[in-house]
């Protein structure tokens, strides 16, 4: 809950930042559950963008760790981040071979504390890491949209804009 809050909380500052180093410290901190998992990753060239730096770097982390941790039992996880981009936006899709889910909770996944499994089951969770996933996309103004079908994996598609708008500064008028 707290990490949930603080992404608003705080005033930071957008900055270029370069998701091919984002991503780097996201499989570093990944390391012992990539290796653990023998988990497969193919990652294309990730754009520079303006964004804050932290809130990326959760974002990214929160993926990759579920796009491994919900894996079929006996199954190789596989990992695809793949980049497309337009004049004004990046698509990052991050796809996975996992459990997959119903394409009705797609919407659902992304309120706080909305669980897809019980906490008796073997994918443990506390139902905030997708929620703080996309309020971190909307304060960067772009989108989150996750599809999937159950047994055949998931992908998450988070579209960001390459500069973020500018704020309006200045006076004010009063009537």
């Amino acid at each position: 809950m707290l990490e949930y809050s603080r992404v608003d909380s705080k005033e930071h500052n957008f900055v270029e930042v370069d998701l091919n180093e984002i991503m780097a410290e996201v499989l570093a901190n990944l390391e012992a559950k990539i290796e653990g998992s023998s988990a497969i990753l193919e990652i294309d060239e990730l754009p520079k963008i303006e964004a804050i730096e932290t809130q990326m770097l959760q974002v990214f982390q929160n993926l990759i760790s579920n796009a491994i941790k919900y894996q079929k039992p006996d199954s190789r996880p596989k990992v695809q981040v793949k980049v497309k981009s337009n004049k004004n936006n990046y698509e990052i899709t991050i796809s996975d071979n996992g459990i997959g889910f119903e394409q009705e909770q797609a919407d659902k996944i992304f309120e706080q504390f909305y669980r897809l499994h019980n906490k008796n089951s073997h994918y443990q969770g506390t139902g905030i890491g997708l929620a703080i996933c996309h309020r971190i996309v909307d304060k960067h103004h772009g989108k989150i949209l996750a599809t999937s079908e159950p047994g055949k994996g998931s992908s998450f598609v988070v579209t960001l804009p390459l500069k973020q708008p500018k704020r309006e500064v200045g006076l004010v008028k009063t009537l």
